[in-house]
């Protein structure tokens, strides 16, 4: 990892909140809702200017992570008809419910780009090979091509991924790697590998292991939403295993973990970065979706409760509710900041 490489990711992380909150102000706009402000990042505001025809400021603020869209009167029981909460139920569950639209509408996008662009795994298991060669590279100065089918790293028969990775860490600083190029079989000895940062060999070559398809554009149009759905249901399966205890809590990542996993896998390419960000933006949309107090899921309980019921939950009591929803959630992402932390520095200095 880089200060370019984790710029790059928080940029990447920052745009999809930023999305997220473009569908609420858009649908907000389009049914009438008064906006204060629309702002890209948090913080102290750099630049801004007011809308004289619409009266919304536009802000840009000092830290890239994130952004807002600020509703007038959002968390006020006033009788101002302006208020958020004096709309339809209807309309503020629409609002509510765009934000996570835009994050699935921008994975289901860039699915479509990454399987016409890149293809898309047909499941059939194969050898590892390299898909792509970082520039300047141990593994590009030692002749290592995009294409070559790993055939052995230091002795090690490759088989698939988990082989290649304990093949790389037999020897310190070197490798020596056997694959297969156009029929031939090629040897290759890569010295100066090991990362002091990771903590661990790294040639600079991403692999693949799944015989790919690329796909046209009306197949994407059929294949990509399949492929989103199957990211969804990996998220549901995920935190399912973290409420039966199948996974600890140590084992999840907060948005320290995601900026280092992105920076990580940002210098392996396009086709990468792409797979990442659909994954990242439909946990996003997913998780924003959780019926729990201060998330868009819980605001939107409580506005179906107030549809159904035709009476609204206390205001007071629902802000109480959220506000302790805001601090559990507070108190979560300082946890797995902690524990991104602690894996950060074990990586940086463990064996």
């Amino acid at each position: 990892m880089t200060i370019w490489t984790i710029l790059l990711a928080l940029l990447i992380l920052s745009l999809l909140v930023v999305v997220h909150e473009l569908g609420h102000y858009l649908v907000g706009r389009w049914l009438g809702f008064t906006i204060v402000e629309y702002s890209v990042g948090m913080g102290p505001k750099l630049l801004h200017r007011k809308s004289k025809k619409t009266g919304i400021t536009y802000s840009l603020r000092a830290l890239p992570i994130g952004g807002m869209c600020q509703f007038f009167g959002e968390d006020e029981d006033a009788y101002d008809p302006r208020c958020f909460n004096n709309h339809a139920w209807w309309k503020r569950a629409l609002v509510i419910v765009a934000g996570p639209f835009m994050n699935f509408l921008i994975a289901l996008l860039l699915a479509i780009i990454m399987q016409t662009a890149y293809g898309y795994s047909l499941g059939e298991q194969v050898t590892p090979y390299i898909s792509a060669v970082t520039e300047g590279s141990a593994a590009a100065e030692a002749g290592l091509e995009e294409g070559d089918v790993f055939v052995a790293i230091n002795g090690v028969e490759i088989v698939d991924g988990e082989t290649l990775s304990d093949a790389m860490g037999i020897y310190v600083d070197r490798a020596d790697v056997t694959v297969e190029r156009g029929g031939e079989t090629l040897s290759f000895e890569l010295t100066g590998i090991y990362s002091e940062e990771e903590g661990r060999n790294i040639m600079g070559i991403s692999y693949l292991q799944n015989e790919l398809e690329k796909y046209s554009f009306g197949q994407a149009l059929i294949e990509a939403p399949k492929y989103c759905i199957e990211m969804v249901a990996l998220v549901y399966e995920s935190f399912g295993m973290l409420i039966t205890g199948q996974v600890g809590l140590d084992e999840m990542a907060g948005p320290a973990g995601v900026i280092m996993v992105i920076s990580q896998y940002v210098p392996q390419g396009l086709e990468i970065i792409l797979a990442l960000t659909v994954m990242i933006s439909v946990n996003l949309g997913v998780v924003n979706l959780f019926p729990f107090p201060a998330l868009d899921g819980g605001r939107l309980i409580f506005i179906l409760i107030e549809g159904i019921f035709k009476k609204r939950v206390p205001p007071k009591v629902e802000g109480i509710i959220h506000a302790v929803g805001m601090a559990l959630l507070l108190l979560l992402i300082l946890l797995l900041t902690i524990n991104d932390v602690g894996n950060c520095f074990g990586g940086l200095y463990g064996g």
